[in-house]
Order: structure tokens, then C-alpha cells, then sequence
């Protein structure tokens, strides 16, 4: 009789190994939900999955396409890896967006206190920052445009990848942006950035034949109604035609003072800082000298140069061409031609019209000492500088091409206590741009 019981006893036994049933003891199935990983959820989860604010502290995966709500990872870590994923008031995260997103869309809204936001994936259209929280973001990938939108923050941007588009809206504050110098371009639109800063980084180690590694020029490309009240590490900084339409507002921390080259305008875009050098408390002024290449017979025919003076409060124009006169041909100077490539220059106001199919190239440009004497300086003798630049610090290429049918702006600039505060008319419609002096570092 024992003998029966006990098998009975271990059938039952087998049965309930064999079929998962609850232990009776703890009445609790082996493989609850709240047992399972993070990723796991969120696999088994079809279109959306809601964490009621839950605190959750494991890092995960996420795989699909999915909104992702209420989550507080304490900390953790959450890799995206595909194109479409939503989170929603997702908090207390590093978040990483891995390369599989590819050239995907990625968006995060109401997210806060988010420590990173590493960028290893995504495209020209990619990554949506709603009314979130971000301390640090880290740009890895190239071609990848950041957008900021509804009041979203953003302590930091580290770009180490090239042609990055930080793009905010008007509210939007970005305390720093700072560019690996061997990023090529980064384009900056909208909201204000207090600084922007091209840092170097360790060389890669040179190629057979190659004495030292190349270095890379960065360029910072201004677009659309944008201030930024600081540009430091280079000088090659460029507003486009929307962002001088716009009015967008830029300061430079440069000795030189930057040329922004526009279609058929050149627009300085600082005084220049000389604080704690040489040349502080001096007198002193700014030249450029730029030849002129067109493929208008006369005018080349008169080999044709260009002298271009930046004083403290002023902007100079003066030309140089070959006439033909009595006893052979004579070299003569304009210093306020009324016609002379079809310019037209009034005091502080110049336009560069009709420059079809011509090409500027910047021989040379540096600080004198001194003032400025209008009656002696302009003269096409190469000037003797007390301090020249070299050619690529001056914030421009080293030819200016004309297109074949260029925009005609007029720029006028007078001083303001801050610095220059310059108009530009395009169409009859005036647009001021106040461009302040960069600040000592």
C-alpha cells in the first residue's frame, strides 16, 4: 500500500516539473514579469510600452521601432538601435543611439535630467530633442543634424564628426559647442550659442612619406537668425545669405579681424581683440590687398589691385589700375572710384555689383602702427607690417570667385559703443547685424 502511495506521490511530482505549475507553497509562477531583463519587456512589447514612472535600474537594448513612456533608469544605460524609436518622458538616462539607426530618425520629448546622449547613428534629418533636459551631447557621426525644439536645454555639444547641423529654435540657449579641429565643417542655426570652440586633438600618426600629419581646417557655418556671442580656435567662420537676412549676430576672439565673403560681398565680422599685446592703447589699422582676375578684356588689361583699410571706426576702399596716357601707360590710384568694376562706394557704404565671372585673391594682410593717414597710406607699394597674417587666418578662401550672376547687397557700417553695428540692404530691405569684439580668452 506504502509502495503505491509513493508512486502515485512521484508521478504527481513529475507531472508538475513536467508541466510548470505553481509552486504551492509560493503560489508565484518561476518566469514573473517583474523577473524579466528591461530588454526583454520592451522586445515583447508591440507598438508602445508604458512604465508608469517606474524606476527601473538596469541598462538596456532597444531593437525596434517603439514609444518608450514614463521610465526612470536610475542612472543606466539605453542603446537604441533602430530607426523610430520614440521616448517619452524617459529620465535619469545615458542614452545612446547606436550606428545600426543608420541614416534613421531618432526622437526624444519631455526627458530629463538625460547626463549624455552619444550620437553614433543617424542622417541629414535625424535626431528631434523636444522640451528635454540634456547635460552633454556627443556628436560621433557624420552628416547628422541635431535639432532643438519647445524649450528643450542643452549644457554641452561635442562634435567630433563632420558636417554636424546644430539646429534650434529662437528660445533655445546652448552654453558651449566645442569642434574637434579635424571636423571639416559644422553649420549652426537658429537660438543662441554662448560659445564656440574649435579644440585641438592628438594628430593621427603620419603615412609612409608623410613627414607630419595634415591639419584639418575647421569651418563654422552661421545660418539663419543666429547669435553667437563667441568664436574661438579659428577663423574661418562663414554666415550665409539667410543668416545676413536673418540678422544673425557673431563675435570672434581674434586678433584678425574675420572676413565673411558672401557673393559679392565681404563682410568684417570683429574689430579684432589686440588686449595684452603690442598693440594695445596703440594706434593702429588693418590692411588687405587683394588682386583682381576677370575675364572683362579691359579691365584686365589694366591688371587691376585692390587695397581694402579696416580702421577702428571705418572701412577704406582704395583701387589701383594701369591707364593708358601721354608718354606710356601710367599707374593710377582711385581712392573713392565712382565707377570701377561697376562699384559704387560712398563713405562706409560699398557694393560689389556686376562682378560676373571675377575672382579676388588676397596677396597680402596684417596691422600697422600708426594712423591712418589718407593723403600717404594708399599706396600699392607692399606695406611693411608689424604684425602680418598669415593669408588662412584671415577667415576667407584664398580666391574669391564671383558666380556668374551674383546677389547685389549693400553694406554700410558705422561704430557703436559695443563694436560695429553694419546694415545690410538686399532688395531695397534693410537688415542690421550688431557684430560685437571677440572677448580675451
Amino acid at each position: 500500500m506504502k509502495k503505491n502511495l509513493l508512486k502515485i506521490l512521484g508521478i504527481l511530482v513529475f507531472l508538475t516539473v513536467l508541466t510548470g505549475c505553481p509552486d504551492p507553497i509560493n503560489k508565484t509562477p518561476s518566469n514573473s514579469l517583474d523577473d524579466l531583463s528591461l530588454t526583454i519587456r520592451i522586445e515583447a512589447a508591440d507598438s508602445s510600452i508604458d512604465f508608469e514612472n517606474a524606476k527601473i535600474s538596469q541598462d538596456a537594448v532597444v531593437s525596434k521601432a517603439i514609444l518608450i513612456k514614463n521610465l526612470n533608469l536610475d542612472g543606466k544605460k539605453l542603446v537604441l538601435e533602430a530607426s523610430g524609436i520614440e521616448l517619452q518622458n524617459v529620465k535619469n538616462a545615458v542614452i545612446v543611439i547606436d550606428e545600426k539607426v543608420g541614416e534613421g530618425d531618432i526622437t526624444l520629448t519631455e526627458c530629463s535630467s538625460i547626463s549624455k546622449l552619444e550620437i553614433n547613428g543617424g542622417g541629414s534629418n535625424s535626431i528631434h530633442i523636444n522640451k528635454s533636459n540634456i547635460a552633454n551631447v556627443q556628436v560621433k557621426k557624420n552628416n547628422v543634424r541635431v535639432a532643438l525644439g519647445q524649450s528643450s536645454s542643452v549644457d554641452a555639444v561635442v562634435v567630433e564628426a563632420s558636417s554636424t547641423k546644430i539646429e534650434s529654435e529662437e528660445n533655445i540657449v546652448i552654453k558651449a559647442i566645442s569642434v574637434n579641429d579635424n571636423v571639416d565643417t559644422i553649420t549652426v542655426k537658429g537660438g543662441t550659442v554662448n560659445k564656440i570652440e574649435v579644440v585641438p586633438v592628438e594628430a593621427a600618426p603620419a603615412t609612409p612619406g608623410q613627414t607630419e600629419p595634415a591639419a584639418e581646417k575647421t569651418k563654422i557655418v552661421i545660418d539663419g537668425k543666429t547669435e553667437v556671442k563667441s568664436v574661438e580656435g579659428t577663423k574661418d567662420v562663414t554666415l550665409t545669405h539667410d543668416a545676413l537676412e536673418n540678422g544673425a549676430s557673431v563675435s570672434i576672439a581674434s586678433q584678425v579681424p574675420v572676413v565673411s565673403f558672401f557673393n559679392s560681398t565681404l563682410t568684417f565680422l570683429t574689430n579684432g581683440n589686440v588686449e595684452g599685446t603690442e598693440f594695445e592703447n596703440q594706434d593702429y589699422y588693418y590692411e588687405y590687398y587683394f588682386g583682381v582676375e576677370t575675364s572683362e578684356m579691359i579691365t584686365a588689361e589694366m591688371d587691376a589691385k585692390l587695397k581694402i583699410y579696416k580702421l577702428a571706426n571705418d572701412i577704406k576702399i582704395y583701387a589701383y589700375c594701369t591707364y593708358p596716357g601721354e608718354g606710356g601707360d601710367s599707374r593710377q590710384v582711385m581712392p573713392y572710384p565712382e565707377k570701377f568694376l561697376d562699384w559704387e562706394v560712398k563713405g562706409r557704404d560699398f557694393t560689389f555689383s556686376n562682378l560676373y565671372d571675377t575672382t579676388f585673391y588676397l596677396i597680402s594682410a596684417g596691422i600697422v602702427k600708426g594712423e591712418f593717414d589718407a593723403d600717404e597710406t594708399p599706396n600699392e607699394e607692399n606695406t611693411t607690417y608689424d604684425l602680418a597674417f598669415d593669408i588662412a587666418d584671415c577667415g576667407m578662401p584664398l580666391k574669391l570667385k564671383f558666380p556668374t550672376n551674383p546677389a547685389k547687397p549693400k553694406i554700410s557700417a558705422k561704430a557703436v559703443a559695443q563694436g560695429n553695428e553694419i546694415t545690410v540692404t538686399i532688395n531695397d530691405d534693410a537688415k542690421r547685424i550688431s557684430i560685437y569684439p571677440g572677448e580675451k580668452n
